[in-house]
């Protein structure tokens, strides 16, 4: 709260990975929609917006994480090339198809999970 998206990224990915990056533009606008499963939000009706930018490192891009999960287990990083990226799962969904084709402009997706 009380901080533009733009700023809280680049704090973010800071934070995560170690690394200073600056925000080249702002890619994609994601919806998501889903029916809650755990147990904060079981059978709630969710609806997320998130905001995907493509960004540069200024500097190394040597990750030096020094991030956790929410069970205390410390993360580990490393650099995918984007024509590895078949060999791994990915999330959210579109992003892999997304990251192997061209585009203009910003794109707006939109992930339906109540849809049967």
């Amino acid at each position: 709260m009380n901080e533009k998206a733009e700023d809280a990224v680049i704090r973010e990915v800071t934070e995560e990975t170690g690394v200073r990056y600056e925000i080249d533009k702002l890619a994609v606008i994601h919806e998501n929609f889903w029916i809650g499963d755990g147990a904060y939000d079981k059978g709630l009706h969710c609806h997320e917006i998130s905001l995907y930018y493509l960004m540069k490192p200024r500097g190394t891009m040597e990750l030096k994480s020094n991030s956790y999960t929410h069970f205390n287990d410390r993360e580990t990083m490393h650099w995918i090339p984007i024509t590895e990226l078949d060999n791994y799962t990915v999330y959210p969904s579109f992003l892999k198809d997304y990251l192997l084709s061209d585009h203009t402009g910003i794109e707006h997706i939109i992930t339906d999970e109540r849809i049967n």
